[in-house]
């Protein structure tokens, strides 16, 4: 369950942090097959500092409740290089409008415009670093730890937009996803009203300008 909590570590609930790492990119190439060759120096990962790391293995997770799936691994050699998979099965892939499900599971998504019915994602993932067992989590942060960034596949090309509001979540959909694999930002931010907090969980692929790795 803690690989699964990396988005609500941080105390104000909102997550990711800034700076500029080109191997971070900033989300233009989409789709793209060079997206798929992931290569990380340890030096530009920021909170790395005695960690003992054996290997990193990127995870999905389809459903909530469903096993995580090991995509691909690496060898950890002060950093880690790997090539993500040129296409996902169908199992393992779900709705588009699932994106924010771990975070809340909104009664309706019919306010939400999906120009593609057919397309299929990876709803969840996550690269974990391992020595003989779980150590933390490596991942893309932006924008004064506003945003984290995931890595999506897409079975096909898909716009998703629109805005659920259910009491007091409200969800943020923004996404023009290439068929293969994308990068897509997260935030959840919270707010306290008249003693009651009210949540906002955004999903975009517009990224922030500014990128860099992090380890929690």
């Amino acid at each position: 369950m803690r690989r699964l909590m990396l988005l609500l570590a941080a105390s104000a609930i909102v997550l990711s942090g800034c700076s500029d790492d080109d191997n971070a990119g900033n989300g233009g190439d989409n789709g793209s097959d060079e997206l798929r060759r992931i290569s990380v120096d340890a030096s530009d990962i920021k909170g790395l500092s005695t960690e003992e790391i054996s290997n990193v293995v990127f995870y999905t997770r389809y459903d909530n409740d469903a096993k995580e799936v090991e995509l691909a691994t690496s060898y950890w050699r002060d950093g880690f290089s790997m090539t993500l998979p040129e296409t996902v099965g169908s199992s393992y892939l779900g709705n588009v409008t699932s994106l924010l499900d771990y975070y809340h599971k909104f009664d309706s998504y019919d306010d939400i415009s999906v120009s593609n019915s057919s397309a299929r994602i990876t709803t969840y993932t996550w690269f974990e670093a391992q020595n003989s067992g779980y150590v933390g989590n490596i991942y893309i942060s932006g924008n004064d730890d506003d945003w984290v960034i995931r890595y999506i596949y897409s079975s096909a090309g898909v716009n998703v937009d629109g805005t659920i509001e259910e009491d007091n979540h409200t969800g943020v959909y923004d996404l023009s996803l290439k068929k293969g694999w994308n990068r897509v930002a997260y935030s959840i931010k919270e707010e306290l009203k008249d003693q009651v907090y009210y949540h906002t969980y955004t999903v975009k692929t517009d990224l922030p300008s500014s990128l860099h790795w992090r380890f929690e």
